[in-house]
């Protein structure tokens, strides 16, 4: 079964009840009053604008909700993964970067191959017979 959905928006200003479930459309409850979102489009199942649709005629006849559309939740959806995904690359380490490797220096002194002295003794302590 496919749930459908009416989509509102709150007019500045004005905090509309979720009729039956104690939440606002567009509205955060605060202890100085509501905190009014009126970009914030709110889907609501149509079976509850349906059962309260008295009231929910009388707030966009009122002027306090805005019908919207599907494209318009969708469009607000989109722009928050998109700043949600923004805000997590923001907060990624970024992988360091690798030290330049410093160009050959002619400077440098040649390695030259060293026999050991005949005299002195070998790693096991012996000494080497010419």
């Amino acid at each position: 079964m496919t749930i459908e959905f009416k989509y509102f928006s709150a007019e500045p200003g004005r905090a509309v009840a979720r009729f039956g479930t104690g939440s606002h459309i567009g509205a955060t409850k605060t202890p100085k009053g509501f905190v009014i979102n009126s970009e914030l489009v709110a889907r609501v199942p149509e079976t509850e604008v349906l059962k309260f649709s008295k009231e929910y005629r009388q707030a966009v006849v009122n002027g306090d909700l805005r019908e919207r559309t599907k494209e318009d939740y969708d469009a607000q959806q989109k722009a928050r993964e998109e700043a949600e995904e923004s805000e997590a690359s923001a907060a990624e380490p970024k992988p360091p970067e690798a030290e330049p490797t410093p160009p050959e220096s002619e400077d440098e002194p040649e390695l030259v191959e060293v026999t050991p002295n005949a005299d002195e003794p070998d790693e096991a302590g012996d000494k080497e017979n010419p």
